[in-house]
């Protein structure tokens, strides 16, 4: 091959290189400091029943009560931390008795589950951001820990401006194997937990300044 043709094709793969990598400042969130609104906020977790007897089991819905959460935005980087402390972790199926709420929490926090004795906290780390695609959407890169387990995750998310800040939301699939949490089974497994679960999140944040200055290496 001539060498023109080869540095041509070497520019070519470097400048897509730079195009893929690169985020356009439009599709990302405004630069500076943000808090989490916890009031506003929400993340939830909904389990759904298998087993060829499961039209006699009940899907769950696991809302979180608190949290707390910062992050900084400046340029292309993003890093910051979401926070809920298990035991606000709360069964919230809106068809079932307290009674039977009741008994699905204890199950929840007990050592079969999220042993919440054990693992106190579930954490969402924030490392970095990059474009899915298009204004209002972007992916989130970072890890996220459960059940004293850390998996790296890589999660589309919408984002829009508030009066105040932005909001965020999104949804991902995960399966409770991944993070050491064996599913319920029934009956001889007749009725079940499904393995895989969506984690699904609708947060708010507030600008609160310019972004944190970097830390020094």
């Amino acid at each position: 091959m001539p060498r023109r043709a080869v540095l041509s094709a070497g520019l070519l793969i470097a400048l897509a290189a730079l195009w893929a990598a690169a985020v356009p400042a439009r599709h990302l969130p405004p630069p500076g400091h943000y808090v989490l609104a916890a009031s506003r906020s929400r993340l939830s977790i909904h389990l759904y029943k298998s087993g060829w007897l499961s039209v006699f089991g009940d899907n769950h819905l696991v809302v979180a009560r608190r949290m707390r959460g910062v992050a900084n935005v400046a340029a292309n980087q993003w890093s910051g931390v979401l926070v809920v402390p298990s035991r606000d972790l709360r069964v919230a199926d809106p068809h079932r008795s307290a009674h039977d709420r009741a008994e699905i929490q204890a199950t929840m926090d007990g050592p079969s589950q999220l042993d919440i004795a054990r693992y106190p906290r579930i954490t969402w780390r924030l490392d970095a951001l990059g474009s899915a695609g298009g204004q209002g959407r972007m992916m989130l890169h970072g890890h996220f820990t459960m059940h004293g387990v850390t998996r790296q995750v890589d999660w589309r998310t919408h984002w829009a401006p508030t009066a105040q800040g932005i909001r965020l939301w999104g949804q991902a699939h995960l399966r409770l194997t991944e993070f050491g949490i064996h599913p319920i089974h029934r009956a001889l497994g007749a009725v079940s937990v499904r393995n895989r679960f969506l984690l699904t999140w609708n947060t708010w944040w507030r600008h609160t300044g310019s972004p944190a200055p970097a830390a020094k290496k």
